[in-house]
């Protein structure tokens, strides 16, 4: 990024136009597209340019310089080739960054005028049939218009594309960054239209985002703390109690073939601690849970590889639970 002056020369009749910028590539690339596009803010440099072509145009710098010192070198230009003057130039302004001693014509303060009566800082405007004809045509086939939506082709594309996108996957923004979010969030609901919508949006669809998740011992310690001592409103009670009316303790749910695989995956392998495995010798389910379980369990019959598995997962908590007593006997 270089910063300096720049002049914009018409080769037919010596007009120039002087600028300043911090980064002159990108400025004159800027200038270029403007007057191309024929909505330049300079009216005198777009005229000129108009009438005599982008062919006879050229764009130059005059020197490098410090950001400090912009200010003083496009002045320094400014009265060297007197840009400022309708017969030298196409600048507005007498001074670089100053509207001192720049005035509008009459013609363009009466025009402002007619657009501004009645209206205090263009509140209500309303866009003419042809304006807004315009913006229509212009805005047709835009990809990135509002209510776009992506075929199935185009969102496999997307999809490959950001596959071992370090930028974005797993990204975690900063600690002041959480807090903002945070207190923006608090205290904010959704309507029952929105709270619909996502629930529409979102039955049947898996939350991948906390799939395979494992909370910290930090994380876990705060939802603890946070719960305790939590009591459960009337009207919550009511709600979960109709809810789960029926199905106590999810007796008889089903899981999607796709769901089983899935939970197959992620547990494969995995082996419960023996902290906890100790922690359930020894543990004994309530009256009711067991008849439910005997309830649900009726008829049933199981396959030669989970019955191995039973008598296997069995055999191993009674020789768990004798090495306990053994540890036991032997520490007293």
């Amino acid at each position: 990024m270089k910063s300096g002056i720049y002049c914009i020369i018409n080769k037919i009749n010596g007009k120039c136009y002087i600028g300043s910028a911090i980064n002159v590539p990108r400025r004159l690339i800027a200038h270029r597209y403007n007057l191309n596009k024929n909505i330049h803010n300079n009216v005198y440099l777009q005229s000129s340019w108009n009438k005599y072509q982008k062919e006879n145009f050229e764009f130059n710098v005059l020197e490098y310089t410090e950001k400090e010192k912009l200010i003083e070198r496009e002045q320094y230009y400014l009265d060297l080739f007197c840009s400022y003057n309708r017969k030298c130039g196409y600048n507005i302004r007498l001074n670089a960054k100053s509207q001192l001693g720049f005035k509008h014509s009459i013609k363009f303060k009466e025009r402002v005028s007619l657009q501004m009566k009645g209206n205090k800082y263009s509140l209500g405007r309303k866009h003419s049939n042809e304006f807004k004809q315009n913006m229509s045509a212009r805005l047709k086939g835009n990809k990135y218009a509002f209510g776009y939506k992506y075929t199935e082709e185009q969102k496999q594309k997307r999809s490959e594309l950001l596959i071992g996108n370090k930028r974005t996957l797993g990204f975690s923004p900063s600690i002041e960054t959480r807090m903002k979010l945070s207190k923006s969030g608090k205290g904010r609901k959704c309507s029952n239209e929105t709270k619909n919508k996502i629930s529409i949006a979102l039955k049947g669809k898996l939350n991948y985002k906390l799939r395979g998740r494992r909370l910290t011992e930090e994380h876990k310690a705060k939802i603890s703390k946070k719960n305790k001592g939590r009591k459960m409103s009337e009207i919550f009670k009511m709600k979960l109690s109709e809810r789960t009316k029926g199905n106590k303790y999810h007796l008889g749910f089903k899981h999607l073939e796709e769901t089983k695989i899935r939970l197959s995956i992620l547990n494969k392998g995995k082996k419960i601690s023996e902290e906890r495995r100790l922690r359930m010798i020894g543990r004994k389910a309530s009256k009711d849970a067991r008849k439910n379980m005997s309830i649900s369990r009726m008829g049933r019959q199981f396959s030669e590889e989970t019955k191995r598995k039973i008598s296997n997962s069995v055999k191993n908590y009674w020789n768990s639970k004798k090495k306990l007593e053994n540890s036991l006997i032997l520490t007293s």
